[in-house]
């Protein structure tokens, strides 16, 4: 699929959890995670390409599901897990650029430090760009309205993953989103403890 028959999908299902705003705001954020934690430009360009296309999979799924506002069965939660692997498989049997970190980002994006992601890695195991778009997209799906839930405001998302840091979220990457958020929220990040 081409980027632009991909983007015109996701505006046709874009009032829930899979949208095309939610792609943008998350690749820019990654963007801005990776360049405050040092990255070069060119890497943190390829993560930003990268996270764009986390999410992909999920246009293999129902919108009704993707868009339910009651709580999900447990038959529906593995379905929307799969987004991960379905996404993997549509980027690597693709002809598009970038296809490794895109596949990875894809499939390991729900992973989580101490092993209580999808697939269950854990540490170093998962790729550093999965790790970073891990900490730019639950920042972006906090901080704006889902099907099933209310945002919550930048403070509140971010001592959440403070507070997770280490265990869920690479500290780098944390550390590197809390310097971002303290130079471009006005007034500057205010989080206690």
């Amino acid at each position: 699929m081409k980027q632009i028959e991909y983007e015109k999908y996701m505006k046709d299902i874009s009032t829930g959890l899979f949208d095309l705003e939610h792609a943008k705001r998350t690749a820019q954020l990654t963007y801005q995670i990776a360049i405050h934690a040092d990255c070069s430009n060119r890497a943190a360009q390829n993560y930003m390409d990268a996270a764009f296309w986390h999410d992909c999979g999920k246009m293999f799924l129902p919108p009704e599901l993707l868009n339910k506002t009651e709580p999900l069965t447990d038959e529906e939660f593995d379905q929307i897990q799969s987004h991960t692997g379905l996404g993997f498989d549509y980027i690597e049997h693709s002809n598009m650029p970038n296809r490794k970190l895109r596949s990875d980002v894809a499939l390991f994006h729900h992973e989580r430090l101490n092993g209580s992601g999808y697939l269950g890695m854990s540490g170093k195991a998962i790729c550093r760009a999965a790790r970073l778009v891990a900490v730019a997209d639950t920042f972006d799906a906090m901080t704006h309205d889902r099907s099933y839930r209310k945002a919550v405001c930048v403070e509140q998302a971010f001592a959440e993953i403070k507070k997770n840091s280490g265990r869920l979220y690479d500290e780098k990457y944390v550390s590197a989103l809390e310097k971002y958020l303290s130079n471009t929220v006005k007034g500057g990040l205010r989080i206690n403890g």
